[in-house]
């Protein structure tokens, strides 16, 4: 099991033994972890935000903690899905003027394969996977709440948007993919595409 955790100024992530609740390891990291790391294979995934529109992706191995690979950015960092080959990432800041970014980031060495950036008036939600594609939901800025968000589909590989599709509203979270739909969550009620 894996914890983020921050006290003061100390931040860090720390694995339990999950059967008997031990501390296995302990990786500090410079600023505070986002709330959910995404564990796949041998690696832990996460970001770290260390405050005025800055952070870090981390892959950390998962047996020790050692730091495999550490990327900093001008930009807040959260990491939605993990494929064995990919991280997809939402890097962006809170503030209006600034556009955000889908980033897919090779899973071994951080590097960036694409990205897909936003406008000033929209937010990307925390993206997710499934089979060959990554699922987005692009929604209006705090500032602009005057026009439906849509999903977006992009190919996996190459970063290239396959599909579009208005939503419901414009407040939606993260796209929930399940077995040939995706779901997603307004102040209107969930909608579901098939």
């Amino acid at each position: 099991m894996f914890y983020p955790i921050s006290v003061g100024d100390e931040h860090a992530v720390l694995a339990l033994d999950a059967a008997s609740g031990r501390p296995e390891w302990r990786t500090v990291l410079p600023g505070a972890p986002e709330p959910f790391p995404t564990v796949r294979t041998d690696r832990v995934f996460l970001g770290a935000n260390t405050g005025e529109n800055r952070g870090t992706v981390v892959a950390l191995d998962r047996r020790t903690g050692a730091v495999e690979w550490r990327r900093e950015l001008d930009a807040d960092a959260f990491v939605g899905a993990v494929t064995n080959s990919t991280v997809l990432v939402r890097e962006g800041t809170d503030l209006d003027r600034e556009p955000d970014a889908l980033v897919a980031r090779d899973a071994a060495t951080g590097r960036v394969r694409w990205q897909v950036t936003t406008d000033e008036r929209t937010e990307f939600t925390l993206p997710t996977s499934a089979g060959d594609a990554a699922f987005v939901c692009r929604t209006p800025s705090h500032t602009s709440v005057d026009a439906p968000g849509t999903l977006e589909r992009y190919d996996l590989a190459t970063g290239e948007r396959t599909a579009t599709v208005p939503t419901a509203d414009e407040w939606v979270s993260a796209p929930v993919v399940g077995d040939g739909y995706v779901a997603i969550s307004t102040d209107r009620g969930l909608q579901v595409f098939g």
